[in-house]
């Protein structure tokens, strides 16, 4: 049987983990406080809308439409967030267990990825955010945890019913993105800001 709630991403109970997120170390430039701010808003405003999204998919046909419907509707989805964000952001999850193709982490999100769980390594807890300057702008990058709903289709497979790991396999012939626990990093949320996008 399945439970009533359920994430395809972990990106989307973010707001509601349990977990405390502690903020960077380092002392933040006055650029980079609009950087935090910009890109915290933004990340909010996204998880808010995958979230409400999600519950409305699994309302109208629970967990197995929730798969498909991450699987055609979440490009969607973003695009329309993206139109409400300032101009010139732009959006992306990155993760190493990859469920989607369009998720696998380029070099400069590999860093972030190692900074967060070197960060949890030494800490015990993860930051709340990471900052990589570019040539002409920001990425900024939310740390996105496994909570418990998320399990349902990221934790273990044997676990999992067998149309539910049948679908999966179905919507991603090379799924990665099981396997996880509660509290593990499930990947980042980045958040591309170009200078232009910041007031002096």
């Amino acid at each position: 049987m399945f439970r009533s709630q359920v994430s395809l991403f972990s990106l989307l109970f973010l707001l509601s983990s349990s977990l405390t997120l502690t903020a960077q170390a380092e002392t933040k430039s006055p650029t980079q406080e609009q950087v935090a701010s910009l890109g915290g808003k933004a990340a909010g405003t996204i998880l808010q809308t995958f979230m409400s999204s999600l519950q409305g998919a699994m309302k109208e046909g629970g967990v197995m439409h929730a798969v498909s419907f991450c699987n055609t509707e979440v490009p969607a989805i973003t695009k329309k967030v993206k139109a409400t964000l300032p101009q010139g952001l732009k959006v992306k999850r990155a993760t190493t267990q990859v469920r989607n193709p369009h998720n696998t982490p380029d070099e400069m999100e590999l860093k972030a990825l190692e900074f967060f769980t070197q960060e949890f390594k030494r800490t015990g807890s993860y930051p709340a955010s990471y900052i990589q300057s570019l040539q002409d702008g920001y990425r900024f990058y939310k740390p996105l945890l496994i909570a418990k709903p998320c399990l349902s289709c990221h934790g273990d497979k044997a676990a999992m019913a067998p149309e539910l790991r049948e679908l999966i396999l179905e919507k991603y012939p090379t799924d990665q993105a099981t396997g996880y626990k509660e509290g593990d990093l499930r990947g980042v949320l980045r958040i591309e800001i170009p200078q232009s996008a910041l007031t002096e």
